[in-house]
């Protein structure tokens, strides 16, 4: 899913849901999240990630850490 901050900066709209997926199957979809909005609020974003539009999280990594707890 994904969604918009509200204009007061609290807060949020959902604009999209995507579809579920079995916890058991290795995927290779990612979540793609705006280096801006990870660092929304604070003086400055990090050196190394200024040039880095998207910050990428494997869903991959989030299912083998979810999977055991689930069993």
């Amino acid at each position: 899913m994904w969604g918009r901050r509200g204009a007061r900066g609290y807060g949020m709209r959902l604009c999209r849901v995507t579809s579920k997926f079995p916890i058991n199957q290795p995927t290779r979809l990612t979540f793609d999240i705006p280096t801006a909005l990870i660092f929304w609020g604070c003086p400055a974003i990090p050196v190394h990630l200024q040039n880095t539009p998207n910050f990428r999280i494997q869903l991959e990594e989030f299912r083998r850490e979810l999977a055991p707890m689930l069993q």
